[in-house]
This record gives C-alpha cells, sequence and structure tokens, in this order.
C-alpha cells in the first residue's frame, strides 16, 4: 500500500501537483495501522484515516476505534471516516466518539457507568442510552 501511494505521490509532483491528501484505508485494520505509520514517516502531506468495508455497526465500530484510535494516539492522521454496513449518521456518532474519548472534542457528555451496581438501584442502561 505504501510503495503505491508513494509511487502515485512522486507522479502527482512529477508534474507539479502538490495539493495531495493521502489515505490508504483498509479492511485489514492491523494492515491500516503499519501502512499510515509508516507512510507518515515518508511524507507531509495530510492523511485521511478510515478502515474501509469496516462491517456492521458492531464490529465496524469496534474496528475503527481500535485503528483510528492507535493512529490519532499517535498523533497521525488530519481527517477522517467511519464506514459502518448502517445509516450514515451512525458513522458521524462513532467518529464523534473517538474524537471525544482521545478528548480531541468536547462535544457531547461522557457517562460513566457500572452497569452491576447502578443498574440494581435505577435503570442505568436505560437512562445511558438517552444521552
Amino acid at each position: 500500500m505504501v510503495e503505491s501511494a508513494m509511487y502515485h505521490i512522486r507522479l502527482l509532483e512529477k508534474f507539479e501537483f502538490f495539493d495531495i491528501i493521502v489515505s490508504l484505508k483498509s479492511s485489514n485494520v492491523k494492515m491500516m495501522v503499519e501502512a499510515y505509520r509508516k507512510i507518515s514517516s515518508l511524507v507531509n502531506y495530510p492523511l485521511h484515516l478510515g478502515v474501509t468495508e469496516a462491517g456492521t455497526k458492531f464490529q465496524g465500530t469496534v474496528k475503527s476505534a481500535i485503528g483510528i484510535g492507535a493512529l490519532l494516539i499517535d498523533g497521525i492522521g488530519d481527517t477522517l471516516r467511519v464506514s459502518l454496513t448502517e445509516n450514515p449518521v451512525e458513522e458521524i456518532k462513532v467518529a464523534k466518539e473517538i474524537l471525544k474519548v482521545l478528548d480531541l472534542s468536547s462535544e457531547g457528555v461522557e457517562i460513566i457507568s457500572c452497569p452491576t451496581c447502578g443498574r440494581t438501584e435505577i435503570d442505568l442502561i436505560g437512562l445511558a442510552k438517552k444521552s
């Protein structure tokens, strides 16, 4: 992936085109993370992060949080896209939550809850789902 991206970057630069954003999305999270880490050491162009064809809402959320989150923690990435086999509104929710959890956004509220102790006194699960 990195070799292919570098070929295309060099080709664009050869024709004096430098308005480039690099995307190395893969459905394989480990491969995606390794590729972005490598290319980030080779170029100074903005990097667009994402796990392509991530899967269902549950699976895609986990894959995206791990892949995108790992890179953002490393300080890698300028834009991101969460891809889910779901209503696109859910993709935005997941992306915003990833940013919030990493303190890259302060939008929304954070509910910290222990379902076992809280559930015995109130409907904590129902309350958490309303936020």
